[in-house]
């Protein structure tokens, strides 16, 4: 991850993304890169119809639509939930494959905000590109898909590259050789809270 990032650089044929030059409110991404989870051997999930989720300051987090996703290996954990002022209440699974478990491995929003609202202030003035307002889109085509924390699992790759867990386990970010977060890093990580 270069601290020196232009519109110019390439990884891998791509463009680098600053994850300060995303917007806020967080954007909704369809996406045709080959997505894969793979846990205690056994490949858990792949997909190429998933979507991004983009916010200022975070690499993207992904999801994968259910039937890309083998759902025998997913227990729901009761009572668990958290909310996003984006995208509403997340509920959590454990990861079970053979004799190994992850705890809280993969998040879902079964009935995700499909509000558009224009102009929505986010109280975030001086952050990345954005401004205190922003335009908060629909979250809808998420409803039956789920996201993995890659520290939870052996390995997660997006198009082939195999993927850094975002610092923290509280955004659930992946980050690959295209996205950058600059000199100021990624949001998530111990001190990270004030930004």
């Amino acid at each position: 991850m270069s601290s020196q990032s232009t519109a110019a650089d390439t990884s891998g044929g791509r463009k680098i993304e600053s994850v300060w030059d995303f917007p806020r409110p967080a954007k909704l991404e369809p996406i045709s890169d080959e997505i894969r989870v793979v846990f205690n051997g056994v490949e858990v999930a792949r997909t190429t119809q998933g979507h991004r989720i983009i916010e200022t300051s975070h690499p993207p987090s992904y999801y994968i639509p259910l039937e890309d996703v083998r759902e025998e290996f997913l227990v729901e954990i009761p009572r668990k939930s958290s909310f996003c002022e984006w995208k509403g209440v997340a509920k959590y699974y454990d990861l079970v494959v053979g004799d190994k478990t992850s705890r809280a491995a993969a998040w879902r929003y079964a009935t995700p905000n499909q509000r558009v609202v224009q102009n929505q202030p986010h109280g975030w003035g001086n952050y990345g590109s954005g401004a205190a307002t922003g335009l908060g889109g629909t979250f809808g085509p998420i409803a039956n898909s789920i996201s993995f924390y890659a520290s939870k699992v052996d390995e997660a790759y997006v198009a082939g590259e195999r993927v850094i867990p975002q610092p923290g386990d509280f955004y659930g970010g992946w980050i690959t050789s295209w996205i950058d977060g600059e000199k100021r890093g990624f949001k998530g990580g111990p001190g990270t809270s004030g930004w």
